[in-house]
């Protein structure tokens, strides 16, 4: 039982240090502000978007987008952001 207990402790340890560098990320994301968004291929796709019709919450979701997957999977999240209103 020991030795289980001990495995467990260790998932929850590395899982909590996964979540501290991925809060870590998100919080350097967020001072970078959603002008780091402005990448050709996204931007294009919101300019003629109407005001009002992104939140938020959507401009964050872009800017993570952009930076796990590159402008090309921001510029298909913004596309199906923009379709979905």
């Amino acid at each position: 039982m020991a030795g289980v207990l001990a495995r467990l402790e260790e998932a929850l340890t590395a899982q909590e240090a996964e979540l501290q560098r991925m809060h870590t990320s998100v919080q350097r994301m967020r001072t970078l502000g959603t002008t780091r968004l402005a990448r050709h291929l996204v931007s294009g796709r919101l300019e003629d978007a109407p005001e009002g019709t992104l939140q938020q919450d959507d401009l964050d979701t872009l800017l993570v987008t952009e930076r796990v997957f590159g402008p090309l999977g921001a510029a298909i999240q913004a596309g199906r952001f923009l379709a979905g209103s």
